[in-house]
């Protein structure tokens, strides 16, 4: 229940609220909101944050009150394609559904995640394969034109398939006023061929850099 029902509960009770297909995490007291489309990594890069000393604010679910400028905080679970006992600092949560094709939920210890609600920073968009197999070209981050960048967000939030008319006009209205009011960013990196994460290094310090501003 603390995965989904609390967080859309938020959602449809506050009306400046917006919900995003990502996940965040917080540096220096501030919330980075990190999408993308399925495959992209967006938990992946929450868990190796959270490995680096970063604390988690939420994973798959994320809900913004644009009116308040905050992220709201979920549940200390991360959905990663690991196999069982993979992450020491972890357990497994059977609480949650699986199949034996799917990510498995693992909860992290209180202490390294964000009960609360955390202002934010940025919404990076992560971009796997999209430097035309350049593998020399270094990952990065790049600002966006606001058009595209909205486009980009739209395209990731939850959305209802026989959403009111009123809802429409306000995950269009929230989604609008994020991009005009936040930096947003794409992280463009060409996948390592043996699927590890090699480009974290490299997101991770941008992140910092622009935490430390």
């Amino acid at each position: 229940m603390e995965r989904v029902f609390l967080p859309l509960y938020a959602l449809f009770s506050m009306p400046d609220a917006v919900a995003l297909h990502g996940s965040a995490v917080v540096l220096n007291g501030e919330a980075f909101l990190f999408i993308g489309r399925s495959g992209a990594g967006k938990s992946t890069t929450a868990y190796e944050f959270v490995r680096r000393g970063a604390t988690l604010l939420a994973d798959d679910l994320i809900v913004a009150d644009v009116a308040r400028g905050i992220a709201l905080g979920g549940a200390p679970t991360l959905r990663l394609w690991k196999g069982e006992g993979a992450l020491p600092e972890a357990q497994e949560d059977r609480s949650l559904w699986r199949h034996d094709a799917s990510k498995r939920w693992f909860r992290i210890p209180a202490e390294r995640g964000a009960a609360s609600a955390v202002p934010i920073a940025a919404i990076v968009m992560l971009d796997p394969d999209t430097l035309g197999g350049q593998r020399d070209v270094l990952p990065g981050l790049e600002t966006s034109p606001q058009r595209k960048a909205l486009t980009d967000l739209l395209g990731q939030t939850f959305d209802l398939s026989h959403g009111t008319p009123e809802w429409m006009v306000a995950r269009f209205r929230n989604t609008a006023r994020l991009i005009r009011e936040y930096p947003f960013y794409h992280f463009r990196y060409v996948k390592s061929a043996d699927g590890k994460p090699t480009h974290m290094d490299a997101l991770y310090q941008a992140i910092v850099g622009l935490a430390s501003k």
